[in-house]
């Protein structure tokens, strides 16, 4: 549902997902999409269990729009000598649309996403697929952003992409190394055990921007009536 946005009074549509955190300057991908990029986004880390092979996406892709699907790109935390292609398949941590082009990406995007849905290996990796099936279907060129616009707290991503790690514009906190996503705002003791640990290299950036933004103070209301 979050791809089923229809607002008039929109000119582009941001979907993040709940575990991110804006951390500078998005204007670089507005410059995409006012450019003429109907959809921008940074790659996905790894391929989906099953998809791990140039074949495999062709004959989904043949199978579900009829055509071919160009591998033209490398997942971003694929190893630099794994010889591992990638379609326009986009971790959905921060995806950027025109609305105009949201609107007829809506048309077919849930047909292929159930239609990935009941083949892949994992089945919740449909709705990544499914837009990578959906851009290639309707013949899009889409915009691949640099990693700094979905940087993930894992360790491999700043030995891989240090410079990009250096200039993180939205974070991605989806590793769980020191803490749990589902608890980190909803509990202040997990917030507050945190905030006072010493994070480590790849949680750093994300202690960090949460220090700027709350000083190290749980910034909810505990006191419930």
């Amino acid at each position: 549902m979050r791809f089923m946005i229809d607002d008039p009074d929109l000119d582009y549509v941001f979907l993040c997902d709940a575990d991110t955190l804006l951390t500078g300057d998005l204007r670089e991908v507005l410059a995409q999409l006012a450019c003429g990029f109907p959809v921008a986004g940074a790659l996905a880390h790894l391929p989906p269990r099953g998809m791990e092979t140039a074949e495999s996406w062709q004959a989904l892709s043949t199978a579900t729009t009829g055509r071919p699907i160009e591998l033209r790109y490398k997942y971003t935390l694929t190893h630099p000598n794994i010889a591992l292609r990638a379609p326009f398949y986009l971790n959905h941590g921060f995806i950027a649309f025109r609305t105009d082009a949201l609107r007829e990406f809506q048309q077919l995007y849930p047909e292929l996403r159930q239609k990935a849905a009941d083949v892949l290996e994992m089945p919740n990796f449909a709705g990544q697929v499914g837009l990578s099936l959906t851009v290639n279907a309707l013949g899009w060129e889409g915009s691949v952003l640099p990693l700094r616009f979905n940087f993930p707290n894992d360790i491999r991503a700043y030995a891989m992409h240090p410079y990009e790690g250096s200039d993180i514009r939205l974070l991605h906190y989806l590793r769980e190394n020191a803490f749990r996503r589902s608890t980190l705002f909803a509990d202040k003791a997990a917030f507050d055990a945190f905030m006072g640990s010493a994070p480590q290299q790849s949680d750093q950036h994300f202690h960090q921007a949460l220090m700027n933004l709350t000083n190290g103070e749980y910034p909810f209301a505990t006191d419930v009536t």
